[in-house]
């Protein structure tokens, strides 16, 4: 894999040498589905980690986060929903590669309403994950206009707040991409450039799923 790879791989599940992983794609369009029919609260499946990044090997988990809506989340018990993501992703994929349930995380539109208020954008950030699933377009075009109607100056925070939070939460704060950045022969100067690049082209997702010019 070379730098181009590491710089340009971000919307969908790629291999190692940074070529489309169709087949963890599909895995993920059926696991959200099933999902999705079993729980009303499932609103997509998002790729995460080396999967997301470009840089998974053969023998990678498939690392994801659920995005739900719910608004008892405080009181709700996780458990249950990760089990059987595990068990419908095992029957998927006949475990490899296997599915590992990272996070749960809560689009609610309450919640996201509370943190947008005070410039929080630890809800608001999962929207731009890649995720698959036959809500998440609608939950994106609905914040898209909300966030439109807010005044230009906290628009460009909050954007600037999400951009930072998916580039060095979601993407580059990793030891494991460094190490094997770093055994492809990439040194300090060019992780540097990736990691530009790679916020270049969040600023582009965040930007054109809320449809600012």
């Amino acid at each position: 894999m070379n730098k181009e790879s590491f710089e340009n791989n971000i919307n969908i599940p790629r291999n190692i040498e940074g070529e489309p992983n169709t087949e963890v794609l599909d895995a993920l369009r059926k696991l959200s589905s099933r999902l999705e029919q079993l729980d009303s609260t499932v609103v997509g499946i998002a790729p995460f980690g080396s999967t997301m990044r470009g840089y998974s090997a053969e023998e990678s988990d498939v690392d994801v986060v659920i995005l739900i809506d719910d608004p008892e989340y405080v009181s709700r018990d996780e458990e249950p929903l990760i089990r059987q993501a595990i068990e419908i992703g095992d029957e998927i994929t006949g475990n490899h590669p296997r599915i590992s349930i990272m996070a749960v995380y809560n689009i609610n539109s309450k919640k996201l309403k509370e943190q947008l208020s005070y410039d929080s954008v630890n809800a608001f950030a999962p929207l731009f994950l890649t995720a698959t699933g036959d809500k998440i377009n609608k939950y994106r075009e609905h914040w898209a206009d909300v966030f439109n109607s807010l005044p230009q100056e906290r628009q460009e925070v909050l954007v600037n707040r999400t951009v930072d939070k998916l580039t060095h939460d979601y993407d580059l704060n990793s030891t494991k991409f460094r190490a094997r950045a770093s055994i492809k022969g990439l040194g300090p100067e060019e992780l540097e450039e990736i990691a530009k690049a790679r916020k270049s082209m969040w600023e582009e997702r965040v930007k054109g799923i809320l449809k600012i010019d």
